[in-house]
């Protein structure tokens, strides 16, 4: 059996002896609990051979919130029987059983983290947001939230700066997972890359109505990669800047690979809208431009306005979930009228992440000055393993 084989099944092993030991009995509880420790630390020596560095701290955190929910849960059933209990007054005695069956849903939790990584096959891409965003953020959480119905979404989005490169077709299809298929152009040997950024307005539940102006109105900025045989659009990084909403993204939502980037910045300066990423890099200064297209966009498209609707309509988000064998499809309406876009002019711009996949092209860029966006569903298809 392959080191991989015995950390996933090492971690079923662990999963069923937790459970046993929440409902057995005292001795059997023990011995069991005792049994789990020695096999975690087993499992993490295997772990450090077949997962990165970034995937073993991820299964330390999980496993010791699964073993200090566990003791939390054990403890508050028989902390009665312990000899100084009866020392304490009442009132203590009540707090420390609560304070005990709190950390319960910490087992819960721990084991859904466990759970994701021993579901993974090898190769399987685990991208986690690091820090402590990393840990609330986990995939394995977002597991246990999927069955809640989502909420839809909206915002009022102003200043929409779109930077998009023309690049070899065959230098993209790596980036996306399969089945999804990169929408090609002209012979099919180009495809489009966009970088979109944009200052949220309000971005909140709908339900909230006018209230939804209590909601934080962050910068955005989506990379992403147009698919084949639909108006979706997959997103290679989703950078937001603040963290509570990307946290939020990540746990009650698919298709939106949300990383918290609060050093983000997108203003408007003496006529210049400018943007200063973090990681991935991104420094770009837009100007006023002309309705001209480039010479490489210009072969392919008509005119400018057919240039901007094709870069500009999007019916969804999709994203490839290995461990469910699933395609998350986040449904959104956003309705950019081309008249309503004003040209932009490229003055300057870096980046050492966008270079590697455009190379030496340059982008073509335009602006939407406001639209109202709205995020409406999230809905799931099976995908061969």
């Amino acid at each position: 059996m392959s080191a991989y084989r015995q950390v996933q099944r090492g971690l079923g092993l662990f999963a069923l002896m937790q459970a046993v030991a929440l409902v057995g009995p005292d001795r059997l509880s023990l011995g069991l609990s005792a049994a789990s420790a020695a096999l975690l630390g087993l499992l993490l020596a295997l772990h450090v051979r077949v997962l990165p560095p970034s995937g073993a701290r991820v299964l330390l955190i999980g496993a010791g919130l699964a073993l200090v929910g566990l003791a939390g849960a054990e403890g508050a059933m028989a902390v009665d029987r312990l000899p100084w209990w009866e020392a304490l007054e009442p009132l203590q005695q009540r707090r420390l059983r609560a304070a005990m069956l709190l950390l319960g849903p910490l087992d819960v939790a721990g084991l859904a983290i466990l759970a994701r990584i021993a579901s993974a096959r090898p190769g399987d891409r685990l991208p986690e947001h690091p820090g402590l965003l990393g840990l609330l953020g986990h995939r394995g959480l977002r597991d246990l939230l999927r069955p809640l119905p989502f909420l839809p979404m909206r915002s009022d989005v102003v200043d929409v700066v779109y930077l998009n490169w023309l690049v070899p077709a065959e230098g993209l299809r790596p980036l996306l997972p399969p089945p999804l298929r990169l929408r090609t152009l002209g012979d099919g040997d180009l495809a489009a890359i966009t970088v979109l950024t944009y200052r949220h307005g309000h971005f909140g539940p709908r339900f909230l109505g006018p209230l939804r102006w209590l909601m934080p109105s962050p910068v955005q900025s989506n990379w992403r990669l147009y698919l084949q045989d639909s108006d979706d659009v997959y997103f290679l990084h989703s950078l937001l800047g603040s963290t509570a909403m990307a946290l939020g993204a990540r746990l009650l939502s698919d298709g939106l690979p949300a990383t918290a980037r609060p050093d983000m910045q997108l203003e408007r300066v003496g006529g210049h809208t400018v943007i200063v990423g973090g990681r991935p890099d991104l420094f770009a200064t837009v100007a006023e431009g002309e309705r001209e297209l480039p010479a490489d966009w210009a072969a392919l498209f008509g005119d400018w306005t057919e240039a901007v609707r094709a870069m500009t309509t999007a019916g969804g988000a999709q994203d490839v979930d290995p461990v469910w064998g699933a395609v998350f499809r986040a449904a959104i309406d956003l309705r950019i009228a081309p008249a309503s876009v004003q040209p932009g002019k490229v003055v300057a711009w870096q980046s050492l992440a966008l270079r590697r996949i455009v190379g030496e092209a340059e982008p073509f860029a335009f602006v939407v000055p406001s639209v109202r966006f709205d995020a409406l569903r999230v809905t799931a298809s099976r995908t061969p393993r």
